[in-house]
């Protein structure tokens, strides 16, 4: 019978990682974390994490599920990073998530985080929001694109919302000092559950990947609430 290794030293960056998103999780009432799977590979188990945000309430809206994705290539965790800069953003403002259950997978190859390296036996969906029933899905990722691009895929409101956070995003860029921030926007109206891709440029430091990514999701969260609720008056 095989046995598989489990030595600390195969999950030392996963766990360097994922410390904070443990930390918010032993503070927190609404933060949880989980094991979602385990990923086999050369005699050895790697784990993926995942963690739940319950936002408060918002007694107009029906709650929605919303799966955040970080993906990663090989070690670089600026997605993670990102996504842990949001809950720790709001663990200090609950309301930002209002009205969701925000479902955070930071990482989506663990083996690629632990040895920099792309892993055929895993190139299958090596996470589970893609087919769980979700209202929406946010996949962030850092890419060779020059600009910072969004593509949305959904229903009015949610569009609306997405065209909302990017005119604020570029005025708060604008009040920044150095280059103008360029976002690159793709919109397609669909009914049913929506899904937001956001690419974050390569050549951008990690702290400017990092801020300018968490800010992003932190305004669309407010405008979605709010438009969603807009459209169920309009509809009265």
């Amino acid at each position: 019978m095989s046995k598989y290794i489990h030595d600390p030293l195969h999950r030392s960056r996963m766990r360097e990682l994922i410390q904070g998103f443990i930390e918010h999780c032993e503070v927190s009432q609404t933060l949880i974390g989980r094991m979602e799977r385990l990923i086999e590979f050369d005699g050895r188990k790697y784990g993926v994490p995942a963690f739940t945000i319950f936002g408060p309430a918002r007694a107009e809206l029906e709650t929605q599920f919303v799966g955040l994705v970080g993906v990663n290539d090989g070690q670089d965790a600026r997605a993670a990073e990102t996504l842990l800069q949001l809950i720790e953003r709001v663990a200090v403002q609950p309301r930002i998530a209002e009205g969701s259950v925000l479902q955070i997978l930071p990482v989506t190859d663990p083996v690629g985080l632990e040895l920099d390296a792309s892993v055929p036996s895993i190139a299958e969906d090596p996470y589970k929001f893609r087919r769980e029933p979700v209202d929406g899905l946010i996949e962030l990722e850092v890419s060779g694109a020059e600009a910072f691009s969004v593509t949305a895929e959904g229903p009015t409101p949610f569009l609306q919302a997405v065209a909302s956070a990017e005119e604020v995003l570029h005025r708060l860029a604008a009040e920044e000092p150095g280059d103008r921030l360029v976002v690159r926007s793709q919109r397609i109206r669909r009914e049913g559950a929506w899904r937001l891709s956001i690419r974050i440029p390569q050549t951008w430091p990690a702290a400017a990947s990092v801020h300018w990514g968490s800010q992003f999701l932190v305004l669309f969260f407010r405008a979605h609430a709010t438009r969603r609720e807009l459209a169920l008056r309009e509809g009265d």
